[in-house]
């Protein structure tokens, strides 16, 4: 469960909206956020991340943009 401190100052609706995260691990998180946007009647949604961990997503997140996709070498 995520909580919200600080909500944003802008209205999105309508508009096209580029999250841009450092790295996506499990996509939980990630997923909360998206469906937050979403039900403020954004225009459309993209994420861009540098790394992406997708071994270990639980969350299924669209990705537009990856810059390196992290192997877990054990």
């Amino acid at each position: 469960m995520f909580k919200i401190t600080k909500d944003l100052d802008l209205n999105v609706s309508g508009k096209d909206v580029v999250i841009v995260e450092s790295i996506v691990d499990t996509g939980m998180t990630l997923n909360s956020i998206l469906e937050h946007l979403h039900a403020r009647k954004v225009s459309s949604l993209s994420v861009c991340t540098l790394l992406d961990k997708r071994i270990r997503r639980i969350a299924d997140v669209p990705l537009r943009y990856v810059g390196f996709e992290v192997e877990m070498n054990f």
